[in-house]
């Protein structure tokens, strides 16, 4: 008689303790993948017979032998039924609680979305911006290793400028190929939160840049159970979310497009002209964060369950806020009146970046630029612009 044969007969014979003694010893010394699909089909038939303890004991021998978290959660999963069918709660409780801590933890960890995202604005052509794109470009592997930067732009900003965005890894990605021309450009940077694949997404200014210091914040919210988060760092800083210190993850604000596009129809002609992003996140993001938002403020506290590190300076000594996170990192530079003008500024005898400035408007740099000018280590060519560039 085979061994299915055997604790078959058993069980018509209402026997179950036999049959348990019976499996357990006529499969020892089969191969795993033989001795679980018994354990199974014995189980299974206990259950349709009602026998639980047969069932629980045969899903336990099975459970034993598996390798696989995930199998392991499944078996948890019918045992924790026998035991609520045979009126044991407490059992039934336990292996409920462990096939869900296994489920949880296999997922978390076959997760695939776990790129991670500074997402910035970019459009015209002022070195006030572009300038400084490139510089956090520059500093992004020291700041945040492992993350993508991600630049949301039209067809304004120079050609030069998106070249060497690309060549410094930077993701550059068309407002009009993402369909969101449509929008005040302060806007697109928000669109990386549609991405799937992408678990963390922070949103900056593009002329802010990226530092130590906020690093400091942004990890202390990611081994938070806190699914967003805000920071504020100046007097100023009163807008329930500052559009360029703030971040999202595991894809909760994925239809942010449609709440964009529901904004910009109420508002209609009515849109802020400088704030309208930060007005947007007031209304439609924050009610949906503010449960599950780590908030990291440095001078404003206790409200909004505000934190600051301990080891953080809560604000430097800049009083004019210029320093402070969020903040822009650039200054103006006075040159002379010649009209139109194409200002060049040069590095080691090598053009690094051109641009046309009209006549009136003011030259402004990022505050690196302008200290290396004053160290010599650059320098400035301004020249009329020529009939050609006209």
């Amino acid at each position: 008689m085979i061994e299915q044969d055997k604790w078959l007969a058993a069980s018509k014979a209402g026997d179950w303790n036999r049959v348990c003694e019976v499996i357990a010893s006529d499969v020892k010394d089969k191969p795993v993948k033989e001795r679980a699909s018994t354990f199974l089909k014995a189980a299974q038939y206990a259950r349709e017979h009602k026998a639980w303890h047969a069932a629980i004991h045969c899903y336990r021998l099975l459970a034993d032998i598996e390798t696989d978290d995930e199998k392991i959660a499944l078996v948890y999963s019918w045992m924790s039924s026998c035991f609520g069918e045979s009126r044991e709660f407490k059992e039934a409780e336990s292996y409920g609680r462990q096939s869900l801590a296994l489920r949880d933890r296999e997922r978390v960890s076959r997760r695939k979305n776990t790129r991670r995202v500074v997402s910035f604005s970019l459009y015209g052509q002022s070195p006030k911006y572009c300038e400084t794109a490139i510089i956090n470009a520059d500093v992004m592997p020291d700041i945040y290793p492992g993350w993508e930067m991600w630049v949301y732009h039209d067809d304004s900003v120079p050609d030069h400028v998106l070249e060497r965005l690309k060549q410094r890894g930077v993701v550059l990605i068309s407002a009009s190929v993402v369909e969101a021309s449509h929008m005040p450009g302060t806007f697109w940077r928000f669109l990386a939160l549609e991405s799937l694949d992408v678990d963390m997404v922070i949103c900056r200014d593009a002329d802010s840049i990226v530092c130590a210091r906020e690093k400091c914040l942004v990890d202390s919210w990611l081994k938070s159970d806190k699914s967003f988060h805000v920071i504020r760092d100046w007097f100023g800083h009163t807008d329930l979310i500052l559009a360029g210190l703030w971040g999202a993850r595991h894809g909760l604000l994925t239809g942010v497009r449609a709440m964009i596009d529901r904004y910009l129809v109420e508002v209609g002609d009515k849109l802020h002209s400088t704030h309208a992003d930060q007005f947007f996140l007031a209304e439609y993001v924050w009610p949906r964060i503010k449960h599950s938002c780590m908030h990291h403020s440095s001078v404003i506290t206790e409200v909004l369950n505000a934190k600051w590190p301990d080891n953080e300076p809560r604000m430097l000594g800049d009083l004019d806020g210029n320093d402070q996170l969020g903040s822009w990192k650039t200054s103006s530079l006075a040159i002379p009146d010649i009209g139109d003008a194409m200002i060049e500024i040069i590095f080691d005898n090598k053009v690094l970046c051109r641009y046309r400035l009209d006549r009136g408007a003011e030259l402004v740099l990022p505050r690196l630029y302008r200290e290396r000018l004053q160290e010599g280590v650059y320098s400035l060519n301004i020249a009329p612009v020529s009939q050609k560039e006209v």
